[in-house]
Formats: C-alpha cells, structure tokens, sequence
C-alpha cells in the first residue's frame, strides 16, 4: 500500500467516513490481494469500528458482529502474508486479547510470541520490546489465574459467602476445608518468564514505560523490596525526571523502613508526574466515605471532588495533619502508606488492556484504604471464576471473582454489599503501620475560660506515661521527647513546644510527670496535639483534640477543671482563674485523695441591691456500677461558708449549696472535695450552676476516676 493510500485512507476516518475508507481498501485488496499492509489498515479499521459501537462491551447487532469478523480475518491474512512484520502479530494478538472469549484471548500468547521471533530477526529494538512486553504479560495473565492457589478439602467449590458477616468463622472455615498447594507457590514458572520477559523488554528500550511499569509491577508482586529499591534507584539516577521511577522507589523503601528516602522519593514523584496524575496520586476522596451518610444525599468523596482546587488543598492539609499518627517524628507515617498503596495499586492492577487504572480497580479500592492483606488464597475456577480471598489480621475479608486470561478482578457476592458498608463506616484503616500499631493514648484534661472580647482562654494538662514508654528497654537511661503543637484554622502552626525527659529505666518515675500549657482561641474552633515518643523503642502517646470556643449565652459556665490542689494567690483577689495556684490533674485520683475544682461561671444577673445570688449543684455518679455503691462527699475546703457540709448517696451523690455574691461579669468559685472510700472506677461529676435571680440554669460535666489503692 503507497503511503498516499494509506493517508487518504486514514483522512478519510479522521473525518468520520470509516465506511468509505473500507470500501476504498477492498478495492485496493482485489487489485492486490496478498498486499498485507491493506489486509492490516482494513481490519485496524474494522475493529475501531465495532469498539465504538460498542455499548458496554456488548454488540448490539449483525453489522457490529459483521465489523468483528472482517478485524478478524483481515488482521489474521495480514500477519499471514507478513510474517517479518511483529507489529501485524502484535495487533492480531491484541484484537484477540479484546475477545470475551477465553480461547481467543489465550491464542494472544502465540501471536505475541510470533511478533517477538520476527521483531528478533529484523533487528527492531523497538518493536522487540513492546512484544517482549505483550508476550510477558500473557505469561503474567497465566501466573495471575494461579498464584497464590490454594487445594480444597472434601468440598467442591468454597461458600465463602455464607460467612460475610463473621470473620471468625470465615476463617475457620478457611483454615478446615483448604490446604496449601504442594510447590512453594504457584505459577511460579509463568511468574518467572514474564519478569524475565520485562527486563528484556527495558533493556532493548529503556524508554517503553510499560515495559517499566512491568518490571517493577512483578517486583512489588512477590514483595522483593531490595530488588525494587535498586531498580528504582538505578532508573531515578540515569532518568532523574521519570515519575515512576520515583513512585517505585518510594515504595519499595517505604516498605523497608526508610522513611526518610520514601518521603524524598515521593516528594519528587509528585514534582515530576504531570498536573492531572498529581491529582489522581493524592486526592482524598479515594480513603473518604463514598457513599453518602444516612439522612444525606452527598458522600464526602463526591462533595471533596467537586469542590475548588483551592478548597480541596486545604481539606488535604487539615485532613493529613489529623491524620499523621506523630508529628515529632520527621515523616507523616499514614500520607506515607497512602502513597505507597496508591503506587502498589497502580503498578499491580492497572489494566492497558482495558484502560482501567489500577487504583480504580475493586482490588486497587480495598488495597488503598485498608494496606496488604495478611492473607492472599486463591481457588480453582468455579463458573468459569477463580475465587480469590483476602484475609487481614483485624478480621477484616474480601472476597473477589477473577476470571481467567483478564488480569482483572471484582468484589464477589454478599461481599460486594459487606465492602460498601465498611466503607461508609470505616472508610480507611492504617493497621499495618508499625507507629500506628504502638501508639498509646495520652491523658489530657482540657478547660476553657471566657477570654478578652470573644475569644476563649484554655489550659491543657497532660500526663506523660514515661513508664509504659521506656519499660523492658535494654538501656540505663532512656530519653523521652513531648511536644505540644498549637494550629490556627488553616493548620498552619501557631506554637511549638518541645522538651526532653532523661529517665532511669531501672527504675523510672510512677508519678508519670504532668505538663500544662496555654491557649488563646478566637472564633474558628483550632487544633492541638501533645505527644510523647521514646525514640530507641520507637514507643509513642498522643493526644491530638480541638479547642471549641465557648458560647456567649446570658448565663454560662467555663469548663470544670480538677486538679490536687486549688488555691487563691496570696496577693490576689480571686476574680479570675488565673488567679489560682492549681496543681493540675488529668481527672485520674488516687483512692482517698482530694479532688480540687475550679471554674467561672458568666451571666449571672444582679437583683435589686447588686448582688448576684445562685445555688451551685455537685453530682458524682459512678459511670458503671454492678450494685449499690456508697458515695459520700463532703467540701474540705474553698467557699467558707459550707466547708465541712457533707452528702451520700448509693452510686449518686449530691451536695448542694446557695450563694450570694456581688454582681459582677464573672464569678469564680473553687472547692475542695473529700470522696471519702469512693469505690474505684470512672465517676461522671456534674456542675449545675442556677441563677435564682433569673431562675436560668447552666450545666459543665467532667469525668474523671478513682484508682485501685495501692497494696501496702
């Protein structure tokens, strides 16, 4: 065929007339029947043809099916008359990977193994390397359909389905009816030839990104981390601008521990892909709930992908700095595990053949929000299927259908319906990270006092668990490091305080040593985060909350703060909290100790002579009783005139007082409290604050807990 056929041929379909470029390559083929070049153009045509009527992958009708039939027989007599020519083989036998039907789509193999003998003896490095890669992924569609396969026990076909909802006897289930297969793992001959197949395909053309994608697609597979790492490592030093390179390397160093190079990997990934696959590697919606919340009919995915650029940036700041499981460590350990699940994702699961990126993939979806599965079980086809099961150590399962030669995969069963609702609840989970796994809590108490003009003044205390941190640790003394870190609304970071514990390890501290800090907030509600880490033992407590700005209602109170200790400076008149000399307690008392409280209380309304007159209401009510509990209460010391009143109750107590004041903006009261031989346990303790001028009352609660006395 003379080029300018070829061109009024290829004019002709770029304007819409494929019918007449078809009928121009008949006449064309009459005149020289064996020309391979027409039988080619023509049944490339063709085959466009029928892939654009298409409606869902079906052929609604003769002519689609006629369409089908000459790509087939025309591609089939092109590579006949051509048999040099690899890129004839190669679309012949992608026309037939494009096949519903399995035995064409196995026939692919053959033609692609033609394509690479010819691309051999032609010398074409080019062409050589788009085979080798074709003729590789069919050896890895053949891998797929077996790895991971397990033999069943005295059953035909696993009914996985019937234990959706039950993942411990799904798992015995599992463990009763299924046995590992004999060889160390299946497809492995397969596996081998295809990995084998992408290197040579890289080496004949370092600039086929497929071939690339492949080779470290088959290394992330079997987990062959080092091996990734020095690959990526290799491609990132000779191409520094290859995305993917980078992506790979921040994988494969991520999984082995370097988090440091993983974070710089990443970072250059993200520099270097282009603007539209920047968005894709790191829009939220993809670990935020996708189906709407009941009562609504919106989904945090859907509102966060149709809102602005510059609205999406800053829910992606707000929503990483939540995330981060320990800002004094130098990386975010979860924005880490998410790139490095959406680089597994896309290198495991994205399809060419059908255009399907593998982060859009069913098994692309539950890797990116719930990491590796402990588990991975493959079973023989049933149905034309293969069942292949994920397992993962916190009880989660999924189960997917595979079938063969497709390379594809989809949530099978009930548990297509179970998976849409874990989403909805718990749409992403970071188990396996290690930090995540050794992270405690970290015990604050928070209180909020009216501020200057509308803002609100806030103590935070906390209690550092230096003993949990630093136990069994082989070392004399040991380090631990806290940080309080104050955010504004956008989550920049408006204050930063850090400090070093030296601690004997032999014998550390049972006090657990407290800190405080303060805050000041305005309108917008903002976000703090203490934390503790032990860096040799990589043992970590956070606390991470939100200070809320306090109402400005007629009448109010500030948060009820405990401590050991509250008592008025000397030289003060008591008008403010900050007048107080508190020893700060994170609401945990030891069994007979004092419990001090201080608080404000707004709004209180003058009667006719200027004073302000109210009663002040102390429930404690245990939170969890089994029987009957004596309470007794009585006031030790603060307001004069009921210090040594007393009340008892059996699980709850009240005790119960008037006072009269003069009128002013704010009023401050403290008490210290007896709870006498209070049973251990968590107590709900309530404030009731009545103004019997106005008759208005206001409420604060605070829990806090009695702990088990201490043997003698």
């Amino acid at each position: 065929m003379t080029p300018s056929v070829a061109s009024f041929a290829d004019t002709l379909v770029a304007h819409g007339d494929s019918t007449g470029a078809l009928l121009l390559l008949e006449r064309l083929i009459r005149e020289s029947p064996r020309d391979a070049s027409l039988w080619h153009r023509r049944g490339m045509i063709a085959w466009k043809m029928a892939r654009d009527r298409r409606t869902d992958g079906v052929l609604r009708d003769a002519r689609d099916i006629d369409l089908i039939a000459d790509a087939d027989s025309s591609l089939r007599l092109a590579a006949a008359y051509a048999p040099d020519s690899a890129r004839f083989s190669l679309d012949l036998g992608r026309f037939d990977l494009n096949s519903n039907l399995v035995t064409l789509r196995s026939r692919a193999l053959s033609h692609f193994t033609r394509a690479l003998d010819a691309a051999r003896r032609t010398g074409d490095r080019f062409r050589f390397a788009e085979a080798a890669d074709e003729t590789g992924m069919a050896y890895w569609r053949r891998y797929e359909a077996v790895a991971d396969r397990r033999n069943l026990r005295g059953i035909d076909a696993p009914d996985f389905d019937r234990y959706v909802n039950d993942p411990r006897e799904l798992r015995t289930y599992f463990d009763n009816f299924s046995a590992a297969s004999g060889t160390d793992w299946s497809g492995q001959g397969d596996y081998v030839k295809a990995t084998d197949l992408f290197s040579e395909a890289l080496r004949a053309d370092s600039g086929n990104v497929r071939a690339l994608r492949h080779v470290f697609m088959g290394l992330a597979e079997r987990r062959r981390w080092e091996e990734l790492r020095d690959v990526a490592r290799a491609r990132t030093t000779s191409a520094p601008w290859d995305g993917l390179g980078w992506l790979a390397r921040g994988l494969a160093t991520h999984r082995l521990g370097d988090d440091r190079e993983a974070t710089v990997a990443f970072d250059s990934a993200l520099a270097y892909v282009s603007d539209a696959d920047r968005v894709r590697y790191t829009r939220l919606s993809k670990i935020l709930r996708p189906s709407p919340p009941k009562g609504s009919t919106d989904s945090d995915s859907a509102k966060y992908d149709r809102s602005s650029p510059a609205h999406r940036e800053s829910v992606e700041r707000v929503y990483w700095l939540l995330a981060d499981p320990l800002a004094l460590t130098a990386v975010n350990e979860h924005r880490l595990e998410f790139l490095s699940r959406i680089t597994f994702a896309e290198l495991r699961w994205t399809s060419d053949d059908f255009a399907l990126r593998g982060m859009d993939t069913d098994r692309g979806d539950i890797h990116i929000r719930y990491g590796p599965p402990s588990l991975i079980a493959g079973f023989a086809p049933v149905n034309g299927a293969s069942t292949v099961l994920w397992l993962y150590d916190d009880g989660l399962s999924f189960v997917f259908r595979q079938p063969p030669t497709w390379g594809t995969a989809s949530i099978a069963g009930e548990f297509a319906e179970k998976a849409r609702q874990l989403r909805a609840a718990t749409p992403v989970r970071w188990g396996n990270v290690p930090i995540t796994r050794s992270l405690d809590s970290l015990r604050v108490q928070l209180a909020r006092f009216r501020g200057a003009g509308d803002s609100t003044d806030a103590v935070l205390v906390a209690r550092v668990p230096v003993a949990r941190l630093v136990s069994g640790l082989d070392l004399r003394q040991g380090t631990v490091d806290v940080a309080f870190l104050f955010y504004a609304p956008d989550a920049a970071i408006v204050r930063k305080d850090s400090s070093r514990l030296v601690v004997d390890v032999e014998a550390p501290d049972a006090r657990e040593p407290l800190r405080s800090w303060r805050m000041t907030v305005g309108r917008d509600a903002q976000l703090y985060r203490v934390e503790a880490l032990q860096p040799d033992g990589g043992r970590a407590a956070r606390a991470l909350g939100t200070v809320v700005p306090l109402g400005r209602t007629a009448l109010s109170t500030s948060d009820l703060l405990v401590a050991d200790r509250v008592l008025p400076r000397s030289e003060s008149a008591g008008e403010r909290w900050t007048d107080f000399n508190v020893v700060p307690n994170v609401g945990r008392f030891a069994s007979g100790a004092p419990v001090g409280l201080l608080w404000e209380t707004y709004g209180l309304t003058a009667d006719k002579d200027g004073g302000a007159r109210y009663r002040i209401s102390i429930t404690l009510d245990k939170v969890q009783r089994t029987g009957p509990v004596g309470i007794a209460l009585r006031v030790m010391g603060g307001v004069k005139e009921v210090t040594g009143r007393t009340a008892k109750g059996r699980g709850r107590v009240t005790l119960s007082f008037d006072r009269q004041v003069a009128a002013r903006p704010v009023v401050t009261d403290y008490l210290t409290l007896d709870l006498g031989s209070a049973p251990s346990g968590r107590y709900r303790m309530e404030l009731e604050v009545t103004d019997l001028v106005s008759r208005q009352t206001t409420t604060t609660r605070r829990e806090i807990t009695v702990l088990e006395p201490e043997p003698r």
